[in-house]
């Protein structure tokens, strides 16, 4: 077998020597200047190929060879019988690697369609009264701040629309009436069960639907 370039380091200093190894029987014959090493290719740790970076074969003394020629490298240890971990025969196998990808974007998937609902499902109603009631505070808040403005619907208005839900609805809940502003005709439904309509969805709205109508804008 034709030997290879490498770099030897004894463990002992940072130097290196110009060095060649080649495949001797079962064994690795390294050859430097006053080092020849002969160790069974068992007792030795080969790195995983990465990239244009050199590969180490570590001895079980600390000292190590790096070689750089991993063409040269894998044809005497093809030589030998060697083969890398499986693991590392699968990053360079391209149908392997699809496959990993495709697994990958079918889990996402997956957990954001099934996972994600059900995961919420059952922590819900272990969320203490008091984180819920502060979440939805500030959520108002926030869309109060940023997108709503009050409501111009008189409050004559606004008990006969929450009379109106509350004779049909069995859901507890809170109706609040905001204008829209930019985001016009629209409903938001918060944690605590409080709905905020917006004027421009009531003037929109058919009076007969209206309960529910605000039903499934609570329920969605």
């Amino acid at each position: 077998m034709p030997s290879v370039a490498a770099l030897y380091f004894d463990g002992v200093s940072a130097r290196a020597h110009a060095a060649t190894i080649e495949l001797d029987g079962d064994a690795l014959h390294v050859q430097a200047e006053g080092v020849a090493r002969r160790e069974p290719l068992a007792t030795l740790r080969l790195s995983e190929p990465m990239g244009a970076a050199p590969r180490l074969i570590t001895f079980a003394d600390g000292a190590h060879v790096e070689v750089r020629d991993h063409a040269a490298l894998a044809q005497i240890l093809d030589a030998s019988g060697h083969r890398d971990r499986a693991t590392v025969r699968w990053a360079f196998d391209a149908r392997v690697v699809l496959g990993a990808v495709a697994a990958l974007i079918l889990i996402v998937w997956l957990g954001a369609r099934y996972g994600l609902p059900w995961a919420a499902g059952m922590a819900a109603p272990h969320v203490p009264q008091a984180v819920v009631a502060a979440m939805s505070q500030q959520a108002l808040e926030l869309l109060d701040d940023r997108l709503l403005a009050p409501s111009k619907l008189d409050e004559a208005r606004q008990q006969q629309l929450r009379s109106a839900l509350a004779a049909r609805s069995t859901l507890p809940h809170t109706l609040l009436f905001r204008s829209g502003g930019s985001v016009g005709a629209n409903a938001f439904a918060l944690p605590d069960g409080s709905l905020i309509v917006t004027d421009q969805l009531v003037a929109l709205a058919n009076w007969s639907r209206w309960p529910t109508m605000t039903n499934r804008c609570w329920r969605y």
